[in-house]
């Protein structure tokens, strides 16, 4: 690959050429160097669903790089596109995570809670919408949901279980601080 110069390929193999070394620079967890990479390929992409592939992608990577604003974009572009139901669900849940108003995206995800088509990831929902709120440091309803999220399914009960001791540790943690300082 790295003997291949890219100005000397024609135009008709320079996206195949971009789609192979940015797979590679995944693969070499090189991210940064992938980005441009996969942005070249996904211009000669002809086929939708290569597009919405490398399109969720891309937002993924953005997210690695917490640029909100691009993998914002990004995650948009696959839900427009109306990808398969698992993948658009997946952008719906990052999307509303990075969002930049909490209230709106835990009422995305309510509503998104309410439809039948997603009632075997309502513990994802509601892990979700914990994690917004824990994040906005409203503990209650953070709890609140999370064992929201165990109640509706065991996907990823042991990921709440965890979240819910962390919180506990850091609370015992503060409160012995408290104590200790006199306060």
């Amino acid at each position: 690959m790295n003997k291949v110069k890219q100005d000397d390929l024609s135009r008709k193999n320079a996206g195949l050429y971009a789609a192979v070394k940015a797979d590679l620079m995944l693969k070499l967890e090189r991210y940064n160097q992938a980005v441009p990479l996969l942005k070249l390929a996904h211009e000669d992409e002809k086929l939708r669903s290569q597009r919405v592939r490398e399109n969720y992608i891309l937002a993924q990577l953005y997210e690695r790089q917490n640029n909100r604003p691009m993998a914002l974009e990004y995650y948009q572009k696959v839900i427009k596109a109306s990808p398969g139901v698992e993948m658009k669900f997946n952008a719906q849940l990052k999307k509303a995570l990075l969002s930049d108003n909490p209230q709106k995206a835990v009422k995305s995800l309510k509503k998104m809670a309410k439809l039948d088509k997603h009632k075997d990831q309502l513990d994802l929902i509601y892990t979700a919408i914990g994690d917004i709120y824990m994040h906005r440091k409203d503990t209650a309803e953070a709890l609140e949901n999370y064992e929201l999220a165990i109640e509706k399914g065991c996907y990823i009960e042991r990921d709440c279980y965890s979240k819910l001791l962390d919180w506990k540790k850091r609370k015992a943690r503060n409160h012995n601080a408290l104590f200790i300082r006199g306060a």
